[in-house]
Order: C-alpha cells, then sequence, then structure tokens
C-alpha cells in the first residue's frame, strides 16, 4: 500500500468522525423533526435521542428489514435485501445492535471503495488523479450519506471492486460484485452496460 492510499484512508478516517460530530452537535443544537421520524417509523417509533439522528429515513426501513424481514404489505418491501442481510448476518459482532452494526458496514464499506476506487484509478491513470479521484469523492456533499445506515458506501464499494478486478482480469470476483450490485440498488442493473460492453 502506498504512502498517498495510506493517506486518504486516514483522511477518510478524520472525515468520519468529523461528521460524526456535527451529527451529535446538530442533534443537540438543531431541532429535531419528530413528526416525519414518527411517520416513517414502522410499528412503534423508537424514542427520539441522539441515535434517532442515525436512524432516520431508509436507515429506518433497512433496519426494520433486518431485524423483522420482508413481509406482504409493508413499505419497507421497496428496499433492496443486500444490505439488510448483511446487517442480520454481522450484528452478532454488535449484541445484536442492527443500529451499531449498519453503521460499521457503512463506514467499512466506505474505506473499501476508497481502496478499490483509488487502486483502480492508480492503475488507469496514475497516481496524482487516484489521490484526487478520492480526494473529490469525499468532498462531494453527498459523500455525507456514505457513512450512514445507506447502501451508498456498499454500492460503491462494489462498484468500484468490480471494474478494479475486471482491470486485472480477476473474472470471478469481479461477477461477484456484479452479482451483487442489482441486490444492492435498482441502479444496479445499470452495470450490465459496463459489463456487456467489455468495462
Amino acid at each position: 500500500m502506498d504512502y498517498s492510499l495510506k493517506k486518504m484512508l486516514k483522511i477518510t478516517a478524520l472525515l468520519k468522525v468529523s461528521i460524526l460530530a456535527l451529527i451529535y452537535l446538530g442533534y443537540h443544537f438543531l431541532p429535531f423533526n419528530t413528526q416525519n421520524y414518527q411517520l416513517n417509523s414502522m410499528g412503534s417509533p423508537p424514542p427520539v435521542d441522539f441515535w434517532a439522528t442515525l436512524r432516520t429515513w431508509d436507515a429506518q426501513h433497512y433496519l426494520f428489514l433486518a431485524d423483522h424481514g420482508y413481509a406482504p404489505e409493508q413499505m419497507s418491501n421497496a428496499f433492496y435485501p443486500l444490505f439488510p442481510f448483511l446487517i442480520y448476518v454481522f450484528r452478532f459482532l454488535f449484541l445484536g445492535n442492527s443500529l451499531i452494526t449498519g453503521l460499521f458496514l457503512s463506514h467499512l464499506f466506505t474505506f473499501a471503495a476508497i481502496y478499490y476506487l483509488y487502486r483502480f484509478t492508480h492503475k488507469k491513470y496514475g497516481k496524482s488523479a487516484a489521490y484526487n479521484s478520492c480526494l473529490f469523492l469525499l468532498a462531494f456533499p453527498a459523500s455525507f450519506y456514505l457513512g450512514l445506515v445507506y447502501t451508498e458506501s456498499l454500492f460503491l464499494a462494489l462498484a468500484a471492486a468490480l471494474f478494479y478486478y475486471a482491470g486485472e482480469n480477476r473474472l470471478w470476483p469481479a461477477a461477484l460484485c456484479a452479482v451483487l450490485l442489482p441486490m444492492t440498488r435498482p441502479t444496479g442493473l445499470l452495470i450490465l452496460a459496463p459489463v456487456l460492453g467489455g468495462l
């Protein structure tokens, strides 16, 4: 692992800590929309505390699916299964706490996405382009979601890994990523375009 990649991973870690700190400060100093939080909850809404700020909107659905699974006529059925399945599988590591598991996985997948994006770009365009690509990704305002219980980090990690492994002619891990992408988000089906085009 070269120095620039190590530096980028350190920047990623610093950004993660900073965002969690901002969320914590936001909870204490900014109003929380309790009404929308409760409307989006499945079953009895959890109490509004700091942890509630980390399980809003889509996160509520993924955590519900991880804890209860799919069932007829529930709103959460619109969400794709891979991320809640991974939360379900690995929550034993966190004493059954699905929220902490989801946050851990999202952060882990962010590091994986940065790693694979850097490695792929470095081989194709050089060290400077690889470093700047990762830096711009982290600077993009929506990268905020990469550390929440959302599928963005998982999807990005799988997509970056797919292109990296394909570029290395490692077809089995590339094929696995291609299969898992459509199980993460509906846009995963678009991976067919570069796959059929020979990447």
